[in-house]
């Protein structure tokens, strides 16, 4: 008697919370400024006398890099994955076209803290500093322009929509909006006379931090700005988003995220120092700094895809879809494990298999994710070794078509075919049909059978498929509906 496997998906879960962070060690001692990456494995991290860290590999190498200055470092900005700008106190920028490996200094404006810089594009861009102090390029930033703005208050922060349209902020409560590249300004009163330090725009949404819990928010374009509700007082330093998650630098060890439009929700990190500056390079992941140096890492995510084999019984296909990973490892439940990012694993009998995959990247900080699979036997007593049996195509969208070979139409009176979901829920479809067909293959009292089945009303998912005769069953199989 042979059998067929069917499968079943008990559980599907991740452990961890999305915002945790570990701490990627550097042997290091200085005080930062603030961090920036150019993709979610490459960044820097700025500070004081001149010292400036290349971070590589996610964090695996951190490397102190020579500057030629003493002076504060403050801002980067990125064009390219070559070409990069430091802005410093003191007038001072630091220039790279190596993807960050060296740098050349110069002084733009004397004796002036370049405080922030931004780019629209590979050449427009602006820089502010104290004093009102606002500087733009149009060549790359070989030439930079003094822009008189008529402010007096020192800038901390700059952030444009486009090479048109931009906002600066600043000390006693200073904001600044420009439709005209930075060449005239119009004051914006957002109600408040504390330190503005941070501006972030995404698609949809702006917002601003500053001292003792300012945190404004605007959804359209900075047109109008209302308080974002956060229960705090003391200074935010700084905010980053994606399109889903927002993450919010703070006093004391503290980073507050969001996702979408939810709450603030605090993630500690269990130091006292301030959390000064982040750099949010993708969806999955976030660097934070701290007033010592310190860099930390968003946790990884672990999580599993995985479909059955359409070819091969016991079989599964299992994929990694975790994120901010450096390392993995899948356990099976039945004592084999793998380290493939998508490995095939055939169960060797039936049972209940518990599948694990544990990740990890360079924080040291670990994930997990489990499955649980079921194996079992269904007797296919009607039809036997001596028929073959295909379902095609598979997976579908529309219509199947199961194929027996070499069957006597004598054999399957009372046909019907019966879908089961994996919850062992039976779906009742209309629209199924056989026929025979003569092949060469078979003596003459055999035949093909083909059976049609419409599956355009199911969802998308792993069905069981059942042909049985007079109640008993003639073949049960596996459909991937898509």
């Amino acid at each position: 008697m042979k059998f067929i496997k069917s499968y079943l998906l008990l559980l599907f879960i991740s452990s961890s919370v999305y915002a945790q962070f570990g701490e990627l060690v550097h042997p290091y001692n200085f005080s930062a400024t603030s961090v920036y990456f150019i993709n979610s494995k490459t960044g820097f991290v700025l500070g004081d006398s001149g010292v400036l860290l290349k971070v590589t590999q996610g964090g695996t190498n951190i490397q102190k890099l020579n500057t030629g200055t003493i002076k504060r470092l403050n801002k980067c900005f990125f064009t390219n994955p070559k070409n990069g700008f430091i802005a410093g106190d003191k007038g001072i920028l630091l220039t790279s076209t190596d993807s960050g490996n060296t740098w050349s200094n110069r002084i733009i404006f004397n004796n002036v803290n370049l405080n922030d810089i931004f780019f629209t594009d590979t050449q427009n861009g602006f820089i502010c500093g104290d004093n009102g102090l606002f500087l733009k390029t149009v060549n790359g930033g070989f030439d930079w322009e003094f822009i008189n703005t008529g402010i007096v208050y020192y800038l901390t922060s700059i952030f444009f929509l486009s090479s048109d349209t931009g906002f600066v902020a600043g000390s006693k409560g200073t904001f600044y909006k420009t439709t005209q590249g930075g060449n005239s300004w119009t004051n914006i009163n957002l109600n408040t006379s504390e330190l503005l330090t941070s501006i972030f725009f995404t698609k949809s949404k702006g917002y601003v931090t500053g001292m003792s819990g300012v945190l404004l928010k605007t959804t359209d374009r900075g047109l109008s700005w209302r308080s974002d509700t956060l229960l705090i007082n003391g200074t935010l330093y700084d905010l980053e988003c994606t399109d889903n998650y927002c993450f919010l630098a703070s006093q004391n060890g503290n980073i507050f995220y969001k996702e979408n439009d939810g709450l603030w929700k605090n993630v500690s990190l269990n130091i006292t120092e301030d959390i000064l500056s982040l750099a949010v390079p993708d969806v999955y992941v976030c660097y934070s700094v701290n007033t010592k140096g310190k860099l930390f890492k968003t946790c990884p995510k672990a999580t599993i895809l995985f479909l059955p084999s359409s070819t091969q019984a016991n079989t599964f296909n299992f994929k990694n879809n975790s994120k901010n990973i450096s390392s993995l490892k899948w356990d099976f439940g039945d004592g084999t494990t793998s380290t493939d990012d998508s490995p095939v694993h055939n169960f060797s009998g039936k049972g209940i298999y518990q599948i694990k995959l544990i990740v990890e990247n360079e924080t040291g900080c670990k994930d997990s994710a489990s499955v649980t699979v079921s194996v079992t036997d269904i007797n296919e007593s009607l039809f036997g070794n001596k028929y073959s049996v295909v379902i095609l195509p598979n997976p579908s969208n529309d219509f199947i078509k199961i194929q027996i070979n070499g069957v006597d139409q004598q054999e399957i009176p009372g046909l019907k075919v019966e879908i089961i979901d994996l919850t062992g829920i039976k779906i009742i479809l209309q629209g199924y049909d056989y026929s025979f067909h003569e092949t060469n293959a078979f003596p003459n009292s055999k035949k093909e059978l083909i059976i049609t089945q419409n599956v355009s009303q199911l969802p998308s998912g792993m069905y069981i498929v059942k042909v049985l005769s007079k109640e008993k069953i003639g073949f049960t199989g596996k459909i991937i509906i898509y």
